[in-house]
């Protein structure tokens, strides 16, 4: 009985280990984009297009336009090598100094296909709005893109 727990525990150990190596790289962040203040962090895709579009409002009050709104636009391109069918993707906007003021969940991507004769890229492009309270401090976002 205790022979056949230790061969038991020894196939155990061993099984893990071997498992443990068998994960994807979690992401890679990139500078892509940062023109446009836009940036990735992803291992299977990266952006074919992004940018930012500021809307801007007349305050009476403070007499001078207040942004209300920022719409963070991008396009994927398939780096993987193979069809992803399902890409989660999360958007973090970040002020001058680094600070993230919010986080919003970008739209499911679906069935993003890889074609080594065709460069396959999306062709509608995805939006995410922030427009919380603090949105006059929104200076870049940083897009999260990992495979479901």
């Amino acid at each position: 009985m205790k022979k056949e727990f230790i061969i038991f525990f020894i196939g155990f150990v061993l099984l893990t280990t071997i498992f443990t190596g068998c994960q994807e790289n979690a992401g890679v962040t990139t500078n892509e984009n940062s023109e446009n203040n836009v940036f990735l962090e992803s291992s299977v895709v990266e952006l074919a297009d992004s940018y930012l579009k500021f809307y801007r409002e007349y305050d009476f009050d403070k007499e001078m336009d207040v942004t209300v709104r920022v719409d963070a636009q991008y396009t994927f391109h398939n780096i993987a090598k193979r069809n992803i069918t399902k890409l989660n993707v999360i958007v973090e906007f970040y002020d001058k100094n680094d600070n993230i003021l919010g986080i919003k969940n970008g739209p499911t991507v679906n069935n993003l296909f890889y074609d080594p004769e065709f460069d396959y890229i999306e062709r509608m492009p995805n939006t995410v709005i922030y427009d919380e309270a603090n949105v006059a401090e929104v200076d870049h976002v940083k897009i999260i893109a990992n495979e479901a």
